[in-house]
């Protein structure tokens, strides 16, 4: 446990994503962001810059990485924490392996269950703080990620992580009906968190903006030749890498029923036979031309 002291700065207003292009901090940033506003949704978002540590992991193997000497508790809390399954250490880098066990106790205990998830779980009551100051883990979890703690099949589509998270001690709060924004910097000494809060201020009020390439699009080809295709692929791909897009699907598209199965190409047959399996009234086709002719997916049409 250490004693932690957070100043909450306000300052003028701006929304999520302009602060998030101007946080041109050497270390990763995470947003979650909130586009609508309205009274049921969308009222809040959250900004977290400049962290201190970096923590990693998939199967039985997982990595933490002092980014910060801010971070120096939390990093040195898992090495001691953790001795007996740091398998090397480079740097500001522990590499860990720890074998998940069977597990047979009480169902209450099961998030007690030994595998490189307790890295997280343990640091975080670790440093257990009542103060409303956000610092915590923020980043991403693998999509099976319960299969550290369930006996549920773990088998992946690609090499991705079971988690990727940043520890945030410098967080920006928004409040989008308000039009309010709050900067919590939480540090060792309120001294230090005065004199961090000020220079992030200032980088949020005067700095430029990162200018990020806006996407176009082009029309859209049904049938590619291989070569355009591979080209549409990789352009894809940047845009992921980017954050300008989340998902892509690279597939031949089939409108399927119960008893028909039709190629986008055959979209004439489509139209013929729409009224015979739609019987719903809110049935619109529009949405199943959307879907042929744009490539977007399939449409159920019963």
């Amino acid at each position: 446990m250490i004693n932690l002291a957070t100043v909450k700065t306000d300052f003028p207003y701006q929304s999520a994503i302009q602060l998030y292009k101007k946080a041109n901090f050497p270390s990763a940033k995470v947003l979650f962001e909130s586009h609508e506003t309205d009274k049921e949704h969308g009222r809040l978002s959250l900004l977290g810059v400049d962290p201190s540590l970096e923590i990693k992991g998939t199967n039985n193997d997982a990595s933490v990485k002092l980014i910060n000497p801010r971070g120096e508790a939390y990093f040195n809390f898992i090495k001691d924490r953790f001795k007996a399954y740091v398998k090397e250490e480079s740097g500001d880098t522990l590499y860990l392996h720890i074998s998940k066990i069977p597990f047979s106790g009480k169902e209450s205990d099961r998030f007690k269950r030994q595998n490189i998830a307790q890295i997280i779980k343990q640091t975080l009551e670790q440093f257990k703080c009542e103060e409303k100051n956000f610092v915590g883990f923020y980043g991403a979890l693998g999509y099976n990620f319960v299969y550290q703690f369930e006996d549920v099949d773990n088998t992946k589509e690609n090499a991705s992580l079971d988690f990727h998270l940043f520890l945030y001690d410098t967080i920006v709060f928004f409040n989008h009906l308000t039009k309010e924004t709050r900067l919590y910097c939480t540090r060792e000494s309120k001294e230090q968190a005065i004199k961090d809060s000020n220079e992030y201020v200032d980088v949020f009020l005067y700095a430029k903006a990162h200018e990020y390439p806006i996407s176009e699009i082009s029309n859209i080809s049904i049938t590619p030749s291989d070569e355009d295709f591979k080209k549409q692929v990789a352009e894809a791909k940047e845009l992921c890498r980017l954050g300008e897009l989340m998902e892509i699907v690279l597939a031949v598209l089939a409108l399927e029923t119960d008893n028909l199965v039709l190629l986008a190409s055959e979209a004439d047959v489509v139209l013929r036979r729409f009224n015979s399996f739609a019987t719903s009234p809110k049935a619109d086709i529009s949405s199943v031309l959307l879907s042929i002719f744009q490539l977007v997916g399939t449409t159920s049409l019963t």
